[in-house]
């Protein structure tokens, strides 16, 4: 797991401002979708594994897993090709619960990652990550990383 709270960045100060201002953004009319909160902190999250030093040595090319769902690497066309057709994707490019992918710096495999934007002091519940688990369960897949702004230990249901 990984957090991403002021107190884990190289930049406490500007982080804090921008999860601040994010949070205060979400209470308005024009940010009230969850959704646009949460697709805005997974960009965050990615520009985070791409500059942070830790995190860049560990990963490259974070993306959004509904891209890499359909790239044409992850398409079957075994079959499909030689009849001058292609495949569709294998992977489903919807919300799985999947909300990024990182290629493995160091091996061959893929990281499927979470992300979750909530209130500073909340705790993720199990049902929260429950088909982050199941969809992440795949060959593809050789680790798994939870990023939150939590700042706080997980449920015990969630840490089982």
């Amino acid at each position: 797991m990984a957090e991403l709270t002021p107190e884990t960045s190289h930049n406490p100060v500007v982080l804090r401002h921008l999860l601040d201002n994010w949070r205060q953004q979400a209470a308005t009319a024009g940010y009230r979708r969850e959704r646009d909160k949460g697709t805005t902190f997974e960009r965050l999250c990615i520009a985070y594994l791409q500059h942070d030093p830790i995190q860049a040595r560990q990963y490259e090319q974070p993306m959004l897993y509904s891209d890499w769902a359909q790239a044409p690497e992850r398409r079957d066309d075994r079959v499909a090709e030689p009849l001058g057709f292609y495949a569709e994707p294998v992977r489903s490019a919807q919300d799985l619960g999947i909300d990024l992918v990182a290629k493995l710096r160091d091996e061959d495999g893929w990281c499927a990652i979470q992300c979750k934007f909530h209130a500073v002091g909340s705790r993720i519940a199990k049902a929260e990550i429950d088909s982050f688990l199941a969809a992440s369960g795949h060959r593809d897949f050789r680790q798994r990383l939870i990023i939150d702004t939590t700042g706080r230990e997980w449920s015990s249901q969630a840490e089982e």
